[in-house]
Parts: C-alpha cells; structure tokens; sequence
C-alpha cells in the first residue's frame, strides 16, 4: 500500500510539471505573436513616348538687288506663325523686305498646316543655277528609335499646265537634282538614302529637300505636288508574341530553272512561275519539282526590267530576309541586294485584301522600283501600312498562311545579260 501511494504521489508530480512547461510554452508562443512591424513602400511610375516634335522651319530666299544687279542667295529660318506662305523669316538680313532696293524673285520653305500633320514644303519661282532647301526641324521623344521609309512620291506633275513628268527627268534631258537629306544638330548626315537610320531623344533633326534645276528650257514652267512620310518606332523591337516563320536557302547557291507564264487568275499573282530542275534537298520548306508559284515583279523601269514568258531561265534563289552580299559569276551587286524595304513588300504579300494584281504589283513597284506615283487609293493604303510596319515579319499560326518573299534572280553572269529580277511566294 505504502508503495502504491507513493507511486501515485510521484506520478503527480509529473503530471503537473508537464502540465505547466505546457503552459510556459503557450505563454511564451501567445507573446511572440503579439509583436508585429510593417513597411510601406510607395514610388511613382511614368512611361517615355515616340513622336515627332517639329520645333522649326528653315528655307531659302533668292533677292535681285536692283541697284548693283546682283543676286543674293540666303538661307534662314522661318518663323514658326508664318502660315500664309509669304515667305517672312525669322531672321530677315540686312532688312531687305523692307528695302526697295531689293526684290524678292524666288524662295523655298517648310512650313505646317496651323500646327498639325503633316508638314508641307513649297518651291516657288525656281530657275537654274541655285540649290533650293525646304527644311523642318524636329525632336523625337524620350525614347531611341528606328526611322523607316523616306522616299519621295511625285503626283500631279505638268509643264505649261499639260501633264508630264519632270521629276525625276524628262526623257533625253539632264534631270534636276532632287535629293532629300537628315542632319543632326552638329550638320553630320546620317540619311544618305538609305532606311532604317537611329534617331535619339534630346537631338534636333533636320529633315531637308534640296531642289536644283538644270539651265534647260524644256523645264520651264513646270508644276509638281509632291510628299514624303516616314514613321519612326522604338529602337528595341518586342519579343514576337507568335512564332515567326522562316525559310532554309542554300548558303552555297545552287540553281534551278525559272519559267514565267501569263497571269494567274486574278486575285492571285502579276504571273505565274514554273519550277524545275529543283535541287533536291535543298530547301526548307521543300520547294516541289515542278511547283507553279504566285509570283511578282521587280523591277519596272530602267535597262533591266525585261523577262520573256514562256522562257526558261538559269535562276538562283534567295530568301528575301536574308539578302546576298555578292552573286554567282561575280555579277555586280544589284539594288534589291541592299533594299531596306523588303519587310514591307512581305507585308503587302500577307496583306492583300481585295486588291487586284493590279494594285498589289503596283504598291510592291512603290518600294523597290523607285516609288509609286499614282493615286490609287487601295494602292496607297497598302504603302501605307507597308510604311506603318517596317520591320514585319510574316508570322506562323496565321489563318490564310503567311508566305515569305523569295527572290528569282537570273543568273547574268550565265548569259552575259541583266534580265528582270522577279519574287515568287512561299509557304514555309
């Protein structure tokens, strides 16, 4: 019995003291919780902005100063309010609209429609023997961007008020010189024809069209409307949200024979091409032995816009992403072998809506044959959006498929004669 209570005592003892380490360490548990803390972290977030900011305008006045019959040539800023094209400057020399001693005889200058785009320019009176400048000034945002597409369309041309072309020549005369340049604000050229160029935040552009006419009669009184639209995006392209679609050309090259045909039926292609004696195994997507292809023009004009249907032709092959740098045979290089706008000819090969071949060969012709100088309104849209995509890239997924650009060029080397290079669709 006595061992019994005394075993019973000690296993009390233990029972309370576990009960209280229990409750020691919810004490200890309930007060660590009781202590708290927190940090706020606040901040402000702004995004940059792509846009052109035109902050002036420049020309060039020509004055006889009747006295000493002497002609005085000044280049000079516009004033930005000068909206009636009265030809008033910023910085008038030497007073001479307020001279009678001087005449004002000719002048060039760019100028904006009541402060919206786009910017005009005007050449008025022009003759022989001086460079004319219609200039504007601009500023590009905050963030660094490409600038895409500077070629000059000439609409609405006439000599003595019947229609005719003189810009860029009249045919058997020497032509005028037309030239379009951007500086920076430190005079270096950074477009000397050829796009995409890098434009940065906190410089100031000059954007100029210089005009000089040749001492020949057959341009007097000549008449011409004209513009030029560029875009601009921001210099680090976004990563492709679809996947792109690409096309494997032999690095080595290796031809096959070319045949065009008449046209496809409309709203297909400008002609049919015919394709044999394929290398097998060398391309990617495989192009069929014997494939009949949507194909198009390139070149309209000049000594080698000739190619004969029905004839077949040594023909190389190249992917219109990927130019050569050099060609079979030594061959010169050739312009579409350094065209920057062949992103933009894929964009209206994927984008043809409802226009006819017509139409579609015709916006292609407006960016590698020297560009378009028509009116046609379903032509213009689709420069138009050709332009608003520069740098496009035909994607997969897409519903009809995409097709990529390949150029057919013929092998001159082969025949000792340039004929007409051609593109032809492909669905990789």
């Amino acid at each position: 019995m006595r061992r019994e209570e005394k075993t019973g005592m000690k296993s009390s003892k233990i029972g309370i003291i576990f009960l209280v380490s229990i409750i020691a360490l919810a004490g200890i548990g309930i007060s660590y919780s009781g202590f708290s803390d927190q940090i706020t972290v606040t901040g402000t977030i702004n995004t940059g902005y792509v846009r052109f900011d035109i902050v002036g305008y420049s020309g060039t006045w020509v004055w006889k100063q009747i006295s000493s019959h002497t002609k005085i040539v000044h280049n000079g800023a516009v004033a930005l309010t000068d909206l009636n094209g009265n030809g008033i400057l910023d910085d008038d020399p030497n007073g001479y609209y307020s001279d009678p001693d001087y005449m004002l005889v000719a002048y060039s200058y760019g100028y904006d429609a009541v402060g919206e785009k786009p910017q005009h320019f005007a050449f008025i009176n022009l003759f022989p023997c001086i460079y004319f400048n219609a200039d504007f000034k601009f500023t590009i945002g905050t963030i660094p961007v490409f600038l895409t597409g500077t070629d000059l369309v000439w609409t609405n041309q006439k000599i003595n008020n019947q229609a005719a072309t003189w810009i860029p020549t009249i045919p058997g005369h020497e032509p005028p010189v037309v030239t379009v340049t951007i500086t920076d604000q430190a005079g270096n050229v950074i477009y000397p024809g050829q796009t995409p160029i890098q434009l940065h935040p906190g410089i100031t552009y000059t954007w100029n069209l210089q005009i000089h006419i040749p001492q020949d009669d057959a341009y007097m009184n000549a008449y011409a409307e004209g513009s030029c639209t560029f875009n601009i995006i921001q210099w680090s392209e976004c990563e492709p949200t679809t996947q792109s679609k690409t096309i494997t050309i032999p690095t080595d090259p290796q031809y096959l024979t070319m045949t065009v045909f008449g046209p496809f039926p409309p709203g297909y292609g400008y002609f049919r091409t015919h394709l044999t004696n394929v290398p097998a195994g060398a391309w990617s997507p495989p192009i069929a032995e014997g494939a009949d292809c949507v194909g198009w023009c390139v070149d309209n004009t000049g000594p080698y816009s000739t190619i004969w249907t029905e004839t077949p032709y040594r023909t190389y092959m190249y992917d219109s992403y990927s130019l050569p740098t050099s060609l079979p045979g030594g061959w010169p290089v050739q312009p579409w072998m350094t065209d920057p706008d062949w992103p933009k000819v894929n964009w209206i090969l994927n984008n043809k809506g409802s226009a006819t071949p017509q139409q579609i060969q015709d916006a292609i012709w407006g960016f590698v044959d020297g560009g378009y100088g028509g009116s046609d309104p379903v032509v213009l849209a689709l420069i138009a959006g050709a332009n608003a995509n520069p740098l496009y890239v035909p994607p997969a997924g897409q519903t009809p498929p995409s097709v990529v650009a390949v150029i057919c060029w013929v092998d001159a080397a082969f025949y000792n004669y340039q004929y007409q290079t051609t593109i032809i669709e492909v669905d990789p």
